[in-house]
C-alpha cells in the first residue's frame, strides 16, 4: 500500500479530531438541554465529604478509589452545566484512550485511521448507560482506570515486564476499580500473541492465562473472606457502580465487552490490501457506531423520568411558577408529578381555583401514600413539610434517605433533616447534621448560616419561610394515619387559622375522594380565612350539593358566582339529556370543572 503524504495524514487527523469534538459537543448539549434534571437528581442523592474518614471508608473496599473520584465529580453536578461538561470530557477521554490502545494493538498500522470510528463505541454506550438514573458515574470512572492501565502497559517495550505488569495489575485494578479488572490482562495476552510476538506459543499463552485466572480468583476470595463482606456477583462487577446492585452484572459487562470487541476487530480482521476496502470498512464502522449509539440512548433515555426530576428540581428550589408553567405546556399524568403540581398550586393560592384544569386521578395525587422508596418517600415528605406537618415530613425524609438503594446519604435530605430539627427546637440534633454539611463543597455556607440562626433569634427571623413554618407547625401529638388524612389536615388548620394551604388541602382531599358530605361539613371551618370570593372549584361542589338536595338555588347560604350558577344548570341539562354523547360534549365545555371529575374521572 502506498505511503500517504504528510498533507493527507494531517487532513485525516483533523477529521479524527473533528469527530471527537462533535462527540464532546453532542454529549455536553445532550445533558445540558435534554437531561439536565438527571444531573441534579444524581447530585442530591449523594453526600461527598471533605473528611479523611470518608476517604478511608471508601478506599477500604473494592472499587473504592473509582467510587471516591466519581462522587467527587458528581458533587459538581450542583451546577448542571458543570455536570454536562464533566461527562463530555470523560467520554472524550474514553474515546481517545480507546483509540490509542487500538493503534498499539493494530496488526496493520497502515489502515489504522480507517478504523477510527470503532473507538467511539465504548463512549456512546456509556453515554446511553448514564441516562439510567441507577447507573452511577463510578462505572465510567472504573472503565477509564482499566483503559488507562491497558494503554500504559502496552507502552512498555520489554515483553517480560509488559506481561508481568499485566499480571500484577489484576489484584490492583480489582481493588481500585472492580468491574472489568481482568480486561487489561486479556488484551495484553492477545497483543503478545497476535501483534508483538507471533512466536508466542499457545503453551505460553495458556500458562500466562492460567496464572491470571488463579490470581483473579485469589484476589476475590481473599477480599470476600478476610476484608469485606459483599456478594460475590457485586464484587466481580464492581461495588457502587449501580444504585440497584441486582442489576450490576449487565450494563458494566456489556460496556467492557464493547471495548473487547473493538480490540478483537483490530486484531483479527484480515489485512485490507485495497484502499476501497478500508474506506468501505470506515463508513460501515461509522454507521454501525451511530446506529448502536442512537438505539442505546433511545432505550435508556426515559423522558418521563426526566419530567418527574424537573418537577422535583423546581420543588427543591421553591420555584412554584415554573412548575405551573410546565403543567400548562404538558399536563402531568404520574402520581408524583401531579402531587408536585398540586403543591405548587397550593403554595401560590390556586389549588381551589385551578386544580381541575389539570389531570387529577384521586387523593393520592394530592398527598401520595407513604412508599418505602427514596423517591416516593421524599415526595410525601416535601408536601407534609410545606403544609406545616413538620414531624411527619421529617419522618418521611429520614425513611427516604434510609431507603436509598446503594446506602448513600442524600445531601438534600440532610438539609431537610437539619431544617426540621431546627424548626422543632431540637438544636443538638440539627447541629449534628449541620456540622456534616460544613464539610461539603456547596452547602457549607448554608450550614454556617443555619448554625448562626440557632444562637441568634434576629437572624432566624430574617428567614421568613422558617418563621412561618414554625408558626403553623402543629405541636399536638397524634399518630400518623394515612387513612385519615382529612383529620390530620383539620387538626393542622385548627392549630393556626392562618394556614390557608392546610384548609385548601383539606377541601381538595374531600373533592378528590368525591366525599361531598364531609366537604360541606369542613367548609364551614374556613370562615376565618375571609375569602373575598370562594374558590371556583369549592363553589362548584357547594352548588352541586345544594341543587342535588333542593332542586333550586333558593335559600343557598353561600355566595355563588352567577356564571357558575348558569354553568351548573347547563351541565345538568347536557348530562341528563344527551346520554351517550354527554361525556365528549361535557369534556369540551366543562372538562376543567369538579363536576366532570365527579362523573367521569
Amino acid at each position: 500500500m502506498k505511503e500517504p503524504s504528510k498533507t493527507k495524514i494531517l487532513n485525516v487527523r483533523l477529521l479524527e479530531w473533528g469527530l471527537t469534538f462533535l462527540l464532546g459537543i453532542g454529549v455536553f448539549f445532550f445533558w445540558l438541554q435534554i437531561r439536565p434534571n438527571l444531573l441534579s437528581h444524581q447530585e442530591q442523592y449523594q453526600f461527598f465529604l471533605y473528611l479523611k474518614s470518608y476517604f478511608v471508608d471508601l478506599i477500604s473496599r473494592p472499587t473504592g478509589l473509582a467510587d471516591y473520584i466519581a462522587r467527587f465529580l458528581t458533587q459538581f453536578y450542583y451546577y448542571r452545566w458543570a455536570g454536562a461538561l464533566i461527562i463530555a470530557l470523560l467520554l472524550v477521554l474514553l474515546q481517545r484512550l480507546s483509540w490509542r490502545i487500538l493503534v498499539l494493538a493494530s496488526p496493520d498500522k497502515k489502515v489504522k485511521h480507517f478504523l477510527y470510528p470503532l473507538s467511539f463505541l465504548p463512549s456512546v454506550l456509556y453515554w446511553a448507560f448514564l441516562c439510567d438514573e441507577n447507573f452511577m458515574l463510578t462505572g465510567l470512572v472504573s472503565l477509564l482506570f482499566i483503559v488507562f492501565t491497558t494503554w500504559i502497559i502496552l507502552l512498555i517495550p520489554r515483553k517480560t515486564i509488559r506481561l508481568g505488569s499485566a499480571l500484577v495489575s489484576l489484584p490492583v485494578l480489582f481493588w481500585l476499580s472492580g468491574g472489568m479488572f481482568w480486561l487489561p490482562f486479556l488484551v495484553i495476552l492477545l497483543s503478545e500473541r497476535i501483534v508483538h510476538d507471533k512466536a508466542f506459543s499457545i503453551t505460553k499463552l495458556i500458562i500466562w492465562l492460567a496464572a491470571g485466572i488463579l490470581l483473579s480468583i485469589a484476589s476475590v476470595l481473599i477480599s470476600f473472606n478476610f476484608l469485606v463482606q459483599y456478594p460475590i456477583t457485586e464484587m466481580l462487577t464492581g461495588i457502587g457502580l449501580f444504585r440497584l446492585p441486582v442489576e450490576a452484572p449487565f450494563l458494566q459487562v456489556w460496556g467492557g465487552l464493547s471495548f473487547a470487541l473493538i480490540i478483537a476487530l483490530y486484531v483479527f480482521i484480515p489485512t485490507l490490501k485495497k484502499s476501497v476496502h478500508t474506506k468501505i470498512f470506515a463508513v460501515v464502522s461509522f454507521l454501525l457506531v451511530v446506529f448502536i449509539g442512537y438505539s442505546s440512548i433511545n432505550k435508556f433515555n426515559d423522558l418521563e423520568t426526566e419530567e418527574y426530576m424537573a418537577y422535583d428540581y423546581y420543588v427543591r428550589h421553591n420555584n412554584w411558577k415554573e412548575i405551573i408553567k410546565m403543567a400548562d405546556e404538558n399536563t402531568p399524568h404520574t402520581p408524583y408529578t401531579v402531587a408536585y403540581l398540586n403543591l405548587a398550586l397550593g403554595e401560590t393560592g390556586q389549588l381551589g381555583t385551578r386544580m381541575f384544569h389539570y389531570y387529577q386521578h384521586d387523593a393520592n395525587g394530592l398527598i401520595p401514600e407513604f412508599a418505602k422508596h427514596y423517591v416516593g418517600a421524599l415526595v410525601s415528605s416535601e408536601i407534609y413539610y410545606h403544609l406545616g406537618l413538620i414531624n411527619i415530613g421529617q419522618a418521611h425524609a429520614f425513611e427516604a434517605m434510609e431507603s436509598i438503594s446503594d446506602k448513600q446519604k442524600s445531601v438534600r435530605i440532610m438539609q431537610r433533616l437539619a431544617e426540621t430539627n431546627l424548626l422543632n427546637h431540637q438544636y443538638a440534633v440539627a447541629k449534628k447534621y449541620l456540622y456534616l454539611l460544613q464539610h461539603t463543597q456547596f452547602y457549607k455556607d448554608w450550614a454556617n448560616e443555619a448554625l448562626s440562626c440557632i444562637d441568634d433569634s434576629t437572624k432566624f427571623n430574617q428567614h421568613k419561610d422558617w418563621v412561618y413554618l414554625r408558626q403553623i407547625r402543629t405541636t399536638d401529638e397524634f399518630v400518623y394515619s394515612p387513612q385519615e388524612k382529612d383529620m390530620m389536615l383539620g387538626l393542622l388548620y385548627e392549630h393556626d387559622y392562618h394556614n390557608k394551604m392546610a384548609f385548601e388541602y383539606l377541601m381538595a382531599y374531600c373533592l378528590l375522594r368525591k366525599d361531598l358530605q364531609h366537604f360541606v361539613n369542613y367548609f364551614s371551618v374556613g370562615r376565618n380565612l375571609n375569602y373575598t370570593e370562594i374558590p371556583r372549584h369549592f363553589q362548584e361542589a357547594l352548588v352541586f350539593m345544594w341543587t342535588q338536595k333542593n332542586g333550586t338555588f333558593n335559600g343557598m347560604p353561600w355566595p355563588i358566582n352567577p356564571v357558575i350558577r348558569r354553568a351548573v344548570v347547563d351541565y345538568a341539562t347536557i348530562y341528563t339529556k344527551q346520554r351517550g354523547a354527554a361525556k365528549q360534549l361535557l369534556k369540551s365545555r366543562y372538562g376543567d370543572t369538579f363536576w366532570y371529575y365527579l362523573h367521569f374521572e
